[in-house]
């Protein structure tokens, strides 16, 4: 193991430094019909920049006439589910998602079912909590 001396210790990026981003979109496209049953998946490793809470929300677009809802949500390292990482929050189409650390294969992942209901869409964003 060695240490060098670089410079400057870099300061940690404030919350409000880290903005919140689009992970991708969700709609009506996305429910299988006749089952009305579908799976979100959101690569998130490139959002996810050291250990700490990050929330990942899902935003409608516009007025809907139903509700979007969330059947489970769970977060994926490497292909393996990771009980306990993925929580609801008290806020409304919002998750609260707790990292170890960081890594190259982190998918969040979610279900949802309903009734056929066009013109439900919207989009998921992340952004870093603490």
């Amino acid at each position: 193991m060695a240490a060098y001396h670089a410079g400057a210790i870099p300061k940690p990026k404030s919350v409000a430094e880290r903005p919140r981003r689009k992970i991708g979109d969700w709609g009506i496209e996305m429910y299988e019909i006749g089952t009305w049953a579908a799976h979100f998946k959101y690569p998130i490793a490139p959002f996810v920049d050291d250990a700490g809470q990050y929330k990942v929300r899902f935003i409608p677009h516009g007025k809907q006439r139903t509700k979007l809802v969330i059947d489970d949500a769970w977060v994926e390292i490497g292909g393996v589910r990771m009980p306990g990482f993925v929580q609801p929050s008290d806020e409304e189409y919002v998750y609260d998602v707790y990292m170890g650390g960081t890594g190259q294969d982190i998918v969040f992942h979610a279900t949802s079912q309903l009734g056929p209901h066009p013109g439900l869409r919207g989009e998921a964003t992340i952004e870093r909590v603490t």
